[in-house]
């Protein structure tokens, strides 16, 4: 096999981002040499690394805490790839993660004092990772690379263009992902724009010309004073057409020469509930505008009078009592996630719908199930501990049966809660079956002599009973190959629809990307989708298997024990 791309990282802190990337890349239809499951480095596995090195035109470096740290040290096995990296030429990126700090220490020896001089690169930690990962390859990749691979999270056209100025990035991240939660997607330029014009035509003027639904200009000192900001937003309001709305996020006012050019744009009030949630809810009539043959372009704002003699198929059905309601006149549940529901349903202290508003939590009762191939197992519609298809549900470590869950779905708010309330500070890391070999999880009662899951460490069986248990490797294989997988977004959750074929193919389950419990971070929700089996790796003491997908790549993946992984149950064995 000849790589693309070979990843150098410090096994003590970099593993997790360096297995991120690689799983990014691989989506991507890159080659990537990871040692991921190779601890124990001999004489044989040198030569295939060097090998590799010699392969592969691109050599990222991961930049993470004390990654350079013993390279004064001849034997050290960084420094031996970095080195063979100089030696043959090869393309060299170091890239740094968003969460950790950038150092190098003063006695790196004389080979790799360059180091220090090359451009970093940036990977995202949150809800960006994947542009960031394009960034990398659009921007540090050399060309015929970049060129041949696109990301398959680039799929034009998108429903938002998002201006903005990079000293107010925290807060428009985060509403950026409140709007992301309505199922519409944005396009936003997350690293600085290189230098000279032609860069930035190149990379922004398709962005705002493939926007469909508007152009969302957040209004600061910073923003009206940015020179790439104010080119952006006079370039969709007087060349694209597009629909341009103002949105205030704090209280910076409008200069007297921004107001004359934008006066007429629409302006609404983040931080004012009842504007905020206008705006949602009329980002989602147009981009519904959008998708319908023969409705209004992007640019155009249906009048009035247009508005009220809309057909019929204009309004919304409410899903628990058939009344239809135009858009306006509805709300979405903040528990079950129900959309288009009558006002009369809602509950206005908590803005749950009237069946939550009375209803416990946890799954409880009959679960649904659906067969998706003959003679399969029958797959629960739901992971364990979610009301809802595309609830994520509870996290576990491979062998608990407790189950966590986040108390705030921002990553980097550093809590989980266990599911049973034993604790509230729990941390994805040190859990009793890493390093346990196959014959040490049998004498210990995690496995039984099949090798898979006992049933008293099986989270399906301990949680739901009824013959419920956690899918064999086998089964997640099958999934893969006697299943049809389609990317999607249900309720605003991205994931895949699983459908069967043939007499079974009116029969689907979806899978959220729910991400993966990380130490104390929940790392890549709404991007990677990671399922425990019951079944351990054999080969490395420290690792099971599971399913693993992301946009345009699914299949079946070891990670490691102590990630917190969902849990999709299935009924029945296979005859």
């Amino acid at each position: 096999m000849a790589y693309d791309v070979f990843i150098s990282y410090r096994r003590e802190t970099g593993v997790d981002d360096a297995r991120l990337l690689q799983q990014a890349l691989k989506a991507r239809g890159y080659e990537v040499f990871f040692d991921f499951f190779n601890p124990m480095r001999d004489g044989n596995f040198m030569e295939k690394t060097f090998k590799a090195i010699n392969e592969a035109p691109v050599f990222i470096l991961m930049l993470t805490e004390g990654a350079l740290n013993r390279c004064d040290r001849k034997e050290d096995w960084v420094r031996a790839e970095i080195e063979c990296a100089i030696d043959n030429g090869r393309q060299i990126i170091p890239v740094k993660p968003s969460d950790q700090k950038l150092s190098f220490p003063d006695n790196l020896p004389i080979k790799l004092k360059e180091i220090p001089c090359l451009q970093v690169a940036e990977l995202s930690k949150d809800s960006l990772f994947e542009e960031s990962v394009d960034w990398i390859v659009q921007n540090c990749f050399p060309d015929y690379l970049a060129r041949r691979r696109s990301s398959p999270y680039n799929k034009p056209p998108h429903d938002i263009f998002i201006s903005y100025s990079r000293k107010n990035k925290d807060a428009v991240l985060s509403i950026k992902d409140e709007i992301e939660q309505f199922g519409l997607t944005c396009w936003i330029d997350l690293s600085d724009i290189p230098c000279g014009a032609d860069s930035f035509k190149k990379r922004v003027i398709p962005g705002i010309r493939q926007t469909r639904v508007a152009f969302l200009f957040f209004l600061s000192a910073e923003s009206q004073s940015s020179e790439y900001a104010m080119k952006e937003i006079n370039f969709a309001k007087k060349r694209a057409k597009k629909r341009v709305v103002l949105v205030r996020f704090n209280d910076d006012e409008m200069t007297d020469e921004f107001y004359f050019d934008f006066q007429d744009a629409d302006i609404i009030d983040w931080r004012q509930p009842e504007q905020k949630a206008k705006l949602l809810r009329d980002l989602r009539a147009w981009a519904d505008e959008a998708n319908e043959p023969h409705s209004p372009t992007a640019t155009q704002k249906p009048s009035a009078e247009s508005v009220k003699k809309q057909p019929e198929g204009a309004f919304v059905v409410c899903p628990l009592c058939g009344k239809k309601n135009r858009m306006e006149d509805t709300f979405r549940c903040r528990k079950c996630g129900q959309d288009n529901l009558c006002l009369h349903h809602r509950d206005d202290e908590t803005y749950l719908c009237c069946e939550c508003k009375g209803s416990a939590c946890g799954s409880g009762g009959t679960h649904k199930k659906v067969q998706l191939w003959k003679d399969g197992p029958y797959w629960a519609e739901t992971n364990i501990g979610a009301e809802n298809p595309w609830d994520p549900g509870y996290y576990f470590w491979w062998g608990d049966t407790i189950g966590y869950k986040r108390k705030n779905k921002l990553w980097f708010l550093r809590s989980w809660y266990a599911g049973d309330g034993s604790t509230s500070d729990f941390s994805f890391l040190d859990v009793p079956t890493v390093g346990k070999s196959m014959p040490e999880l049998l004498r210990e009662g995690w496995i039984t002599k099949d090798g898979i899951l006992s049933p008293g460490h099986d989270a399906a069986h301990v949680q739901w009973g009824d013959g419920w248990r956690m899918p064999t490797i086998q089964e997640i294989n099958e999934l893969h190959s006697k299943c049809d997988w389609t990317l999607t977004i249900m309720n605003g959750v991205n994931g895949y629809v699983v459908c069967g074929r043939g007499d079974y193919a009116n029969r689907s389950i979806f899978l959220p990307a729910a991400g993966y419990g990380n130490r104390t971070s929940l790392d890549l929700a709404g991007l990677n989708g990671s399922y425990w089996s019951s079944v351990p790796r054999s080969d490395y003491n420290s690792s099971a298997w599971g399913l693993l997908f992301l946009s345009g790549y699914h299949g079946t993946e070891g990670d490691y024990r102590y990630h917190g992984q969902s849990v999709r149950p299935v009924q029945g064995f296979a005859k």
